[in-house]
């Protein structure tokens, strides 16, 4: 959700807490104190209606707070994702999403991928962004698994790099990849 709401025209709306790990649902648990990087918590063992629950680790999440911070970056660092058109792309796939952003000086095409397979980058998706650029043409600038950002490799890719079998570019399951245009 994190990439679709700092890459989607418009300012993005991200509930506090979320950036750092925090969960909760209904009141009163949505109106939990923040958790910072510094303090230690205690597990949370009851529930405030006094229901059952299970025991949660109350913990400062750094990968999920460094996924956050690098979409942000990104986003501070591209005019095409602040301010750029949006053109939707056709995946065939109602589980796979993608658009490109686009400036005159810039353009950003986001992958999404919420199926449980790899979804392979065709032709015609390529064919259809702006001025017919290919994966040759373009650079992956950044790409995290949401679910294993453990995987931390260097700074061009977060989490699993991109499949890459028979010349064609694969998006793991429950990923995305951002590529921005090389001009």
């Amino acid at each position: 959700m994190a990439v679709f709401q700092l890459s989607w025209p418009g300012a993005p709306m991200i509930y506090y807490g979320t950036e750092t790990g925090m969960w909760g649902a209904d009141d009163p648990n949505d109106r939990k104190p923040m958790i910072w990087l510094d303090f230690k918590y205690e597990a949370e063992k009851e529930h405030p209606y006094g229901w059952e629950k299970q025991i949660d680790p109350v913990d400062f999440n750094k990968f999920i707070y460094n996924h956050y911070a690098n979409l942000v970056q990104l986003r501070m660092n591209s005019e095409a994702l602040k301010k750029g058109d949006l053109n939707v792309l056709e995946t065939n796939n109602r589980k796979v999403l993608a658009y490109e952003r686009k400036t005159e000086d810039e353009q950003v095409l986001i992958i999404i991928n919420k199926q449980d397979m790899v979804f392979w980058i065709e032709l015609a998706l390529w064919n259809q962004v702006s001025d017919n650029h290919s994966a040759n043409d373009t650079t992956p600038i950044h790409k995290t698994d949401p679910i294993l950002m453990q995987n931390q490799q260097n700074n061009q890719f977060l989490g699993n790099s991109l499949i890459i079998q028979e010349n064609k570019q694969g998006i793991p399951p429950y990923s995305f990849a951002i590529y921005r245009v090389i001009e």
